[in-house]
């Protein structure tokens, strides 16, 4: 009984694209969006077998269903609660801490200026509202939406781009939509489908031809990409200023404007430095956090701050549950609650007090060694190894799962694409030649940040969807399509 209302959810929105306007309005044969749809809808159920609802301390997914449940419960014991949660307005510690003590993903101090795994989690519990049951029918009718928003998307970038190829639209289509960790990230119940949207919209509001309504499109997209990705938001603002720095100092060229930004950017940093220290701690620290989820072991919060605490040393604990209880005399690395300063090395004794587990998870199977940052140059020496990490990783040898062999594939495949179709590219005009400069110039600094950070393959893989996403676009640009030879 659970399961009928995905389902009967499912049959609605494939007969109301059938039916609606704007699938005609695309250009696309009728069935190819509901086709896209149900595609997804299948590659998330996989993702769903893969990532168990129901283990929330180890995956994501399951951490924002159990929390927005969590939060969706404050609504029938306070909607006064539940509205300052939901919107933010009138949230504060009192709240949280009465309301979402048991929560992980919530509240994170002081490391970003927006959190937007909270929004993530206020989705979850709007879910809650049509859909009730066990966590799988749950995460099935979340899982559906999440599809839905992200075949809107990848139909967006589609006829964003569309007008600058040569390329038949459904090969665009396809690579956005079968490009396996595309696919598979974007068709789960995390961030990634969400922030596919949110890329169409803007994209489309940026660069669509004849796009009726061109601001809404922005602001709607922009709007989604700051609530669910907001650190995405700077790449689409770095790609608008090499755009129109390019436009309006046109003798620059491409490589002149490339120069010029990296060498404000090198100005900037030297001028700054305080702020580049302070920005340096922040990706230290960040850095820092990372490289202790990949090691695995038990990341515990006792109120004021956190403990870090390796597998070696789980013996010295009671575990019960979501909570601990230190039972013998141990070390742990301690940072204070949403501080950005070192975590330090302190003893500490049995406790009387449980805490609550923030992370228990056994080492990451693909944790690799990344070089540590400390001073504002180790970003500029770190820089190459942080930029072959994310584009070129996983290698063959590299450990992971199974998943990784299929990136391995996934990387060959795009980057002989590429370098194909640079040696047999179309002509590009200089507005094609811009939107590409713009393209590369937001994914080679967004793969700096994310190869800076990130000790763990698998993550890697995740997080660089929206440089597939561009490299896609890039090659839909250049794309030639070959003349066939006539039988004459």
């Amino acid at each position: 009984m659970h399961f009928i209302f995905p389902i009967l959810l499912f049959c609605t929105i494939v007969i109301y694209i059938l039916i609606s306007k704007w699938n005609k309005k695309t250009g696309f044969h009728r069935w190819a969006i509901p086709s896209g749809f149900a595609i997804k809808c299948a590659v998330g159920i996989l993702f769903l077998s893969m990532y168990n609802p129901n283990k929330h301390l180890e995956n994501d997914g399951a951490a924002f269903l159990y929390e927005g449940k969590i939060l969706h419960d404050v609504f029938h014991e306070s909607p006064t609660d539940y509205l300052k949660l939901l919107t933010g307005i009138g949230e504060n510690r009192e709240v949280v801490e009465n309301r979402l003590g048991e929560t992980t993903h919530w509240s994170i101090g002081e490391q970003r200026y927006l959190n937007d795994s909270k929004n993530v989690i206020r989705l979850h519990s709007i879910f809650r509202f049509f859909s009730s049951g066990n966590n799988y029918s749950v995460a099935l009718t979340a899982l559906i939406i999440f599809c839905l928003l992200g075949i809107i998307g990848t139909t967006l970038l589609t006829k964003a781009i569309s007008p600058y190829s040569h390329a038949n639209k459904y090969l665009i289509f396809g690579l956005l939509l079968l490009t396996p960790s595309i696919l598979f990230w974007s068709s789960s119940i995390l961030k990634e489908p969400l922030l596919i949207f949110g890329l169409g919209l803007s994209i489309y509001g940026l660069i669509g031809k004849k796009v009726k309504y061109r601001i809404v499109f922005l602001l709607f997209g922009t709007f989604t990409v700051l609530l669910f990705k907001s650190y995405i938001l700077i790449f689409i603002f770095i790609s608008i200023i090499f755009y129109w720095v390019n436009k309006l100092i046109p003798y620059l060229k491409i490589f002149g404007t490339f120069a010029l930004l990296f060498a404000l950017g090198l100005l900037a940093t030297l001028l700054l430095q305080n702020t580049t220290k302070l920005y340096t701690e922040k990706i230290s620290r960040k850095q820092f956090d990372f490289i202790n989820i990949g090691k695995g072991g038990l990341h515990a919060d006792a109120d004021s701050c956190f403990f870090y605490f390796t597998h070696d040393q789980l013996h010295a604990f009671n575990i019960e549950k979501d909570s601990v209880l230190l039972i013998k005399k141990t070390h742990a690395m301690q940072a204070e609650y949403g501080s950005m300063e070192t975590p330090v090395q302190v003893e500490l004794l049995p406790q009387t007090k449980r805490w609550a587990i923030q992370y228990l998870n056994p080492k990451a199977k693909s944790l690799i060694e990344i070089p540590r940052i400390t001073r504002p140059i180790d970003l500029v020496k770190n820089a190459p190894t942080a930029i072959t990490n994310t584009l070129f990783r996983p290698y063959p040898w590299d450990p992971g799962s199974r998943l990784n062999s299929i990136a391995v594939l996934e990387n060959i495949f795009l980057f002989i694409l590429l370098f194909f179709l640079v040696k047999n590219r179309s002509s590009i005009n200089k507005d094609q030649w811009r939107i590409i400069g713009s393209i590369s110039f937001s994914l080679i600094i967004l793969a700096l940040f994310i190869g800076w950070i990130t000790p763990v393959i698998g993550a890697i893989i995740r997080y660089r969807i929206p440089i597939q996403v561009g490299l896609i676009l890039i090659f839909a640009i250049v794309y030639k399509p070959q003349k066939r030879k006539s039988n004459e």
